[in-house]
């Protein structure tokens, strides 16, 4: 069980908004009155069967819920979370049928959150829906919600520069890694990224050793005599490090600060998301959806 205490209430926000984005399937939001959806997000990667949003939709329409609540149901191998607001209902389906205990603490306070941005974004469109259903007046409303939790987190991404200057070393540590892959592929995928920037500083790492053992011997000199074959073997064998293993002993923090860094260069526009359609055009290797 990580240590959440070492972390401040914003800081552990930001862990669960990116552990929410990475599971949204989709998020449905209805008129509180009418029940009108006057607006719909699924995620272009991870496509949520109709007959499941019907049933949420459905199920949304007779629940019994007050201001500020979330109720949660458990759908085959799906997590439907329903959030009341004051013109609106909001329904979130994730691809996961258990919620974790942090996660069940943090997610009402997003949701409301999410209630909250929506509404006070769309006021008079809400209020005077009664009188004038106007649905292109939600035109963008997918950019609005994304302001709080980052709902195209599962999106392919890149690194872009823009003035870095970055608020910790873990947050240098992501963006370099994220640069890097960036570079060599044209794209990731912010789920696979803690992963993958661990990799990059165990191959820097293994690298600096690598060249570190190559000048020592260099600096031995000719006149020295040269060790028995056997035993040069066991001792290359032993310095090599091993693919996807960290043979260096990097001592790496806790998943958790990786979250923040990742949130919070997103949020400043360093890891930005590539719509599925134009990553042919980013990618350096041939896309096969």
């Amino acid at each position: 069980m990580p240590d959440y205490d070492r972390y401040s209430q914003e800081e552990l926000a930001k862990i669960a908004k990116f552990n929410i984005a990475q599971d949204v399937m989709s998020i449905h939001i209805l008129h509180r009155d009418t029940f009108d959806v006057v607006f719909k997000f699924t995620s272009k990667m991870k496509r949520v069967d109709e007959d499941l949003v019907e049933k949420a939709i459905e199920q949304a329409k007779q629940l019994d819920i007050i201001y500020g609540e979330s109720k949660f149901a458990t759908e085959e191998n799906f997590t439907i979370i329903y959030t009341e607001g004051n013109y609106s209902r909001l329904i979130l389906i994730l691809r996961t049928a258990e919620i974790s205990e942090f996660g069940q603490k943090f997610l009402p306070g997003v949701l409301k959150e999410l209630v909250e941005e929506f509404e006070n974004h769309y006021y008079e469109i809400l209020k005077k829906w009664r009188e004038k259903q106007d649905y292109k007046a939600f035109k963008g409303a997918d950019e609005v919600l994304d302001k709080v939790i980052g709902m195209k987190l599962n999106l392919p991404h890149q690194a872009k520069y823009q003035g870095f200057t970055p608020e910790s070393l873990t947050e240098k540590t992501v963006f370099e890694a994220a640069d890097a892959i960036t570079r060599k592929l044209g794209y990731f995928y912010l789920g696979n990224l803690i992963f993958l920037t661990k990799k990059y500083v165990i191959d820097k790492e293994g690298e600096k050793q690598r060249y570190n053992e190559f000048a020592g011997a260099g600096k031995k000199g000719k006149g020295k005599e040269k060790k028995k074959k056997g035993k040069e073997k066991d001792e290359r064998k032993t310095s090599e490090p091993e693919a996807l293993e960290n043979s260096t002993n990097v001592q790496f923090p806790p998943d958790e600060d990786f979250y923040i860094a990742i949130f919070n260069l997103r949020k400043r526009g360093l890891l930005q998301p590539i719509n599925v359609e134009e990553l042919d055009s980013f990618s350096k290797i041939q896309y096969k959806r």
